[in-house]
């Protein structure tokens, strides 16, 4: 609305100028001059022909006011300049996580020609590869910090805690600097930290299998939980010289603290003896559906950012090493590919909706097919934003965790707002604001979350340290298979 008042003035002020241009040039008619003759203009060059004294006023008059008309209109194009583009620091929403005056329009659905849905005027945005990695592993830690400390609690205990409008903005514990991230973000870097190390062993050549060292690193991640890994065969991968690939993550203590990861997960970890019974799709190993496969999706769908099919098939494997339900690592490999898809330009709707025509050639699509067709069908409805995100479900197995992170990055323009829905709301406010703060930040890229996010950010560093590197090694295409 601010806008289209702006331009309105805008369209005003030029008429005015107009006119008032007009009665200038009227008052350079000569007295003998009809209406129909034209005034002489005095050359700009010195030493030519002009029109005298009364006509070098004038003129002079008409500079000044000409000037004075030209300045004005540049001020009134910067405004809308700047009030039309985003904020490099968005301001904390008092309202995003209520869904009361909040900035919504309609989720693209079956509908793209018709609507515009919310961050898609960002798509086309051209941003450099670093910038959307950057964005993406940082907006999705900084997600995971803000539901980290409200995960399992409801709507109605978080205001209690945190006020009516809910946990706006990063909370470090008491006697502490930073806000700490979860299990999510530990585990997206132990497996980002599994792709590189493939990638060095030859993944771009397809001589190494990123599951096998994906695995690898997850056993790393199970010693800094328990202290052990799952056998004493595994050991060697805690020592540099024999994986000839260091692990930086183990040299961080701060990363070895418990941050409440699903019994169900360590266990099956646990229960992997050796690199040759971890799960895969072909040889399951468990039912498991719960959410925490997903993370793994966020370097995977980064690294193969140029072939979104790789992504979602390489998704669906590394979920699956501990996940053999469908609905789990099909969750993770839609996840992979949809950020693959933005990380090419596509808006998230867009990447969604490609995401689901891949997705409908695997056997047991239905329950994520049906939950991502919901996500983008809701935001067209009346009703509040916290309403759709009930309807979606708690957060608990994967397809309703990425459900619910789609919605909220859907629903809202910004990154803040996006992962401020999904941290107040009755669900698993980790992870799905960790999803949502994924996709928002491949979207707009690491310069639109808020600074004071990332200054907040416990290990923010190591994650932009990983981002890098996964920039460097992503390549822009892979040999065929």
């Amino acid at each position: 609305m601010g806008c289209r008042v702006l331009l309105a003035l805008l369209v005003l002020h030029r008429a005015k100028l107009l006119a008032s241009n007009q009665s200038i040039l009227a008052l350079g008619r000569s007295p003998r001059q009809g209406l129909g003759a034209v005034a002489p203009v005095k050359s700009p060059f010195p030493g030519e022909r002009g029109q005298g004294d009364r006509d070098s006023k004038l003129e002079v008059c008409f500079k000044n006011r000409l000037f004075l008309q030209a300045e004005t209109l540049c001020s009134v194009i910067n405004i809308i300049i700047i009030y039309s583009r985003p904020l490099r620091k968005a301001k904390v929403s008092t309202n995003a996580s209520q869904g009361r005056n909040c900035q919504r329009r309609p989720a693209a659905g079956r509908n793209l020609g018709r609507h515009i849905a919310a961050g898609d005027f960002m798509a086309n945005k051209k941003l450099y590869k670093k910038e959307r990695f950057s964005g993406c592993l940082v907006g999705a830690a900084a997600g995971d910090a803000l539901g980290s400390p409200v995960k399992t609690i409801t709507r109605s205990q978080i205001k209690d805690i945190y006020g009516k409008k809910g946990i706006l903005k990063l909370k470090p514990e008491k006697h502490q600097k930073y806000a700490r991230i979860s299990d999510e973000t530990q585990m997206m870097l132990f497996t980002a930290h599994g792709i590189l190390w493939a990638d060095a062993a030859g993944l771009k050549t397809n001589e190494a299998d990123p599951a096998d060292y994906v695995f690898l690193a997850l056993q790393q991640w199970l010693y800094t939980q328990t202290g052990g890994t799952s056998s004493v065969e595994l050991q060697w991968i805690l020592d540099e010289n024999e994986t000839g690939f260091p692990c930086d993550l183990l040299g961080v203590p701060a990363l070895a603290k418990k941050r409440n990861p699903t019994k169900q997960l360590v266990q099956t970890i646990a229960d992997i003896k050796s690199e040759h019974t971890y799960g895969r799709i072909r040889r399951p190993i468990n039912a498991n559906k719960l959410f925490d496969c997903l993370p793994r999706a966020v370097p995977t769908g980064l690294y193969f950012y140029s072939d979104p099919a790789r992504a979602f098939a390489t998704g669906c494997d590394l979920a699956a090493i501990t996940h053999s339900h469908p609905t789990a690592y099909l969750a993770t490999g839609c996840l992979a590919s949809i950020i693959a898809f933005i990380c090419k330009g596509n808006s998230i709707e867009q990447s969604v909706l490609d995401t689901m025509k891949m997705l409908k050639e695997y056997d047991g699509f239905e329950d994520c097919f049906a939950a991502l067709d919901k996500a983008l069908a809701l935001p067209d409805e009346t009703t509040s934003p916290l309403t759709d995100v009930a309807e979606l479900g708690n957060g608990s197995t994967a397809d309703s965790a990425l459900a619910i992170g789609v919605y909220c990055a859907c629903v809202h323009y910004d990154y803040l707002s996006a992962v401020q829905l999904a941290a107040n709301q009755d669900g698993i406010s980790d992870i799905c604001a960790f999803i949502a703060g994924a996709l928002k930040g491949a979207l707009l890229g690491y310069s639109e979350i808020p600074s004071g996010f990332v200054k907040k950010l416990q290990f923010a560093d190591t994650v932009k340290t990983y981002a890098a590197r996964l920039t460097k090694a992503a390549p822009k295409g892979f040999m065929k298979r």
